[in-house]
C-alpha cells in the first residue's frame, strides 16, 4: 500500500470532491470550519489539509478518515446512518480495510454531503424543487412534484415485491425522502452509470428494479412513489435512460408483468432525473461547479501546490 506523504503534494480530483467541495464553498460562513471537508480543490488538483491522510493503494486516493473528505455538520459525526455506513461498507485487507465512503470517488461521500446537509441547511421546499426539477428534465413537466415536510434516509435496504417471479437480494435506496403522503426514492450517480443486470437476472436493469422496488415500499406505507435519479449534469446517457422510459412506458410493462400496465403507466408520469447541479442551484450556487477555474485561497489555507500525486495505476 502508497501510504502518502501529503507535505505539499496535490492529487488529481475526482468529480465527487469537486462538487463537494463547490456545495462548501457555496455555503460559505454558514459551515462552520470543523464542519467543511478537509481538502482544497483547484485547477484539477485536491490538496489534502494539514494532518489529512491519504493512501493510494490504486488508481483512486483514498482518506485514512473518511469523514476528512465530507462535509459533517455539528452533531452529526456520529450519525447512526453515517456511522453504520462506514463500518459495513469497507475495502479488503490491501486498501487497509478503511471505509469505502473514504474514497475520492466515492458516491455515498456525495450523498450524504448534499442531502444530508440541504435537509439541515437547505431553504424551504428544497426536496420539492428538486423532484420539480428532476421532472421537468425527465419530459414529466406537467406533473406537480409534492409539497410538505420532509424527512431523509440513507442507504436502506429492501426487498423486491413477493410478486417479482425472480431471485433477488434486497435492494439498498442510496436515499429515501418521505413526505406526507409520499416517498421520494433517489438512486445517485457520479461517475458510474447504470446496472444492468442483477446475479440471478441478466435483464434486471437498474432504474426499473428500483422502480418496481420503491413502488413496492410507498405501497405499504401507504404512499404514492416519486422515482428519482440524481446524476451529474454531463451524464446524458443516464438522463436519455430516463428520458426514454417516461416517452416509452411499455418498456417498463414489458420488464416488469408481475405489475399492472395501469399502475406502471401511471408511476412513470412521476420518474425524474435531477442533477448535483441543480442541487447547487437550490443552495444558491451560482457559477457551473465543474467551470476550471484557480482559486487563490487553496494556497493560503493549505500551502503552495508543490507536487502533483498520481496514484500508480494496477
Amino acid at each position: 500500500m502508497n501510504d502518502a506523504d501529503n507535505t505539499k503534494r496535490a492529487f488529481a480530483t475526482t468529480r465527487s470532491l469537486t462538487l463537494v467541495d463547490a456545495l462548501a464553498e457555496r455555503l460559505g460562513a454558514r459551515l462552520q470550519p470543523s464542519e467543511r471537508p478537509r481538502y482544497a480543490v483547484s485547477a484539477g488538483l485536491f490538496t489534502p489539509g494539514p494532518g489529512v491522510r491519504v493512501i493510494c493503494p490504486g488508481q483512486v486516493p483514498i482518506f485514512g478518515d473518511f469523514r476528512d473528505r465530507l462535509i459533517v455538520l455539528e452533531g452529526d459525526r456520529n450519525h447512526p446512518e453515517l456511522v453504520e455506513k462506514a463500518a459495513k461498507d469497507i475495502y479488503s485487507e490491501r486498501h487497509g480495510r478503511l471505509p469505502r465512503l473514504g474514497s475520492a470517488s466515492s458516491e455515498d461521500a456525495l450523498t450524504w454531503s448534499f442531502l444530508q446537509t440541504l435537509t439541515r441547511l437547505g431553504p424551504p421546499g428544497w426536496v420539492t424543487r428538486m423532484i420539480q426539477a428532476g421532472l421537468d428534465r425527465a419530459g414529466n413537466a406537467a406533473t406537480t412534484a409534492p409539497e410538505g415536510e420532509a424527512s431523509l434516509a440513507l442507504w436502506r435496504r429492501h426487498r423486491p415485491p413477493a410478486s417479482y417471479p425472480g431471485r433477488e437480494g434486497a435492494t439498498e435506496f442510496d436515499a429515501v425522502v418521505t413526505l406526507p403522503g409520499d416517498l421520494v426514492t433517489i438512486e445517485a450517480k457520479a461517475d458510474s452509470g447504470f446496472s444492468t443486470r442483477t446475479t440471478h437476472d441478466p435483464n434486471r436493469h437498474q432504474l426499473l428494479r428500483t422502480i418496481d422496488v420503491g413502488a413496492h415500499l410507498a405501497a405499504g406505507l401507504g404512499r404514492t412513489c416519486w422515482p428519482l435519479v440524481l446524476v451529474p449534469s454531463d451524464r446524458t446517457e443516464e438522463i436519455e435512460r430516463v428520458r426514454s422510459l417516461v416517452r416509452s412506458p411499455d418498456t417498463l410493462i414489458a420488464a416488469l408483468p408481475h405489475r399492472a400496465p395501469a399502475e406502471l403507466r401511471d408511476i412513470v408520469r412521476r420518474v425524474g432525473v435531477a442533477t448535483w447541479e441543480d442541487l447547487l442551484d437550490i443552495a444558491g450556487e451560482a457559477r457551473r461547479v465543474l467551470r476550471s477555474s484557480a482559486r487563490g485561497w487553496a494556497s493560503v489555507r493549505f500551502g503552495s501546490l508543490t507536487r502533483h500525486v498520481q496514484c500508480p495505476t494496477k
